[in-house]
């Protein structure tokens, strides 16, 4: 499973940061320029420890600075890395997102590749990258959060490996949407800030819209579903960080994309006050009446996911790309329990749901 982002932190500490994020004494704070050479950043190891990393400048971009620990540069071409964060990168997800915020005043973003290692020093190549919403603080920390490198930084994971490796691509999408919807809900105009589930559908899709080329990894591992975990209901709202999480936050997005035919839902979905459920229903319900609401949308996509089929239970002229083979639990049914957003499928013959009357169900939880 590749994972992007460090959910324990996302969820923890990054929040803590709330609206002390703010583009305040920028001037006390030393900035990254064109003639910058070296630089030591904070940064996280794979076990949420603070370490430090001290890095070259690699190349220059016009929109951004690639900056590499020491020791690591290996022979990449690193000006390679610049040129299609500029060119496509910059260019895709600023389109669809919009801009990120600019707190160091310098008009670039930082990408920071280092090998992300254990506490026992030991390489984590499984997370391919991250960004810190903490960085984005300029004043001083609130309790909880652990630095800031008062600037617009992700970071990259050299111990996955080469830099221009497909998944690395995408992972630059990935990352700057994050960027991109913290600076522009949180710094810019204090709204609360995206919901995990909701965000990440977004990171995944802007891969998808950036390099032109579905997810696939995430519908193959949907479909073989190695933990069980899709098949056991695995919960669309409640986010564990699993590779599972991220199919179905991706495949969700890419369902409402479908069925309203925009790309443009997802400037729409960072624009709205709301970061939930709530921003769906207005920004797709309001476009496909058949699905105006998050309930109806929830049941339309697993049904999709079922059938693949037309209208809201289908993925319209994409149905070849988003298939998926489903299987029924493997828990007992004795003592099962679904989480939010969760579903699972049950093969029986019709002539058992002639008589079926639903029992012992709560009102949130649909036949």
């Amino acid at each position: 499973p590749l994972i992007k982002d460090l959910p324990l932190r996302q969820t923890e500490k990054a929040a803590r940061a709330g609206s002390a994020a703010r583009s305040i004494s920028r001037a006390l704070a030393p900035t990254i320029t064109d003639s910058t050479t070296s630089w030591t950043f904070s940064a996280y190891n794979a076990e949420d420890t603070e370490v430090s990393i001290s890095a070259t400048k690699r190349a220059d971009g016009t929109n951004c600075y690639v900056f590499v620990e020491n020791g690591e540069e290996g022979t990449h071409n690193w000006q390679a890395v610049a040129n299609l964060f500029d060119a496509q990168v910059w260019t895709k997800n600023t389109g669809i997102f919009g801009n990120p915020t600019d707190v160091d005043g310098n008009g670039k973003v930082v990408i920071l590749y280092y090998k992300m290692r254990k506490n026992d020093n030991s390489e984590e190549p499984n997370i391919l990258g991250y960004f810190f919403p903490g960085d984005l603080i300029t004043g001083s920390l609130p309790a909880g959060v652990d630095f800031s490198n008062r600037m617009e930084v992700f970071y990259m994971n050299l111990s996955f490996g080469e830099p221009l490796h497909s998944e690395m691509q995408r992972t630059l999408f990935h990352e700057f949407q994050h960027m991109i919807n913290y600076g522009q809900r949180r710094v810019q105009n204090s709204k609360p800030e995206m919901d995990i589930w909701l965000n990440e559908g977004l990171a995944e899709s802007a891969e998808h819209y950036g390099l032109g080329t579905p997810g696939t990894s995430r519908i193959e591992s949907m479909n073989a579903d190695s933990s069980g975990y899709i098949r056991n209901g695995m919960p669309l709202l409640v986010w564990f960080g699993d590779d599972a999480n991220y199919g179905l936050s991706y495949t969700f997005v890419q369902y409402c994309r479908l069925q309203t035919g925009r790309w443009d839902i997802m400037t729409e979905l960072i624009d709205h006050d709301y970061g939930d459920y709530r921003a769906l229903e207005a920004v797709v319900g309001q476009k496909v009446s058949e699905i105006n609401t998050f309930d109806k949308m929830l049941k339309a996509y697993h049904i999709a996911r079922l059938v693949n089929g037309s209208g809201i239970h289908g993925f319209q002229g994409e149905n070849s790309t988003f298939r998926f083979t489903l299987r029924p639990p493997t828990d007992s049914l004795d003592s099962f329990k679904l989480m939010p957003g969760g579903a699972i499928f049950l093969p029986v013959a019709k002539s058992s749901l002639d008589d079926f009357v639903p029992s012992g169900n709560g009102p949130q939880v649909s036949f």
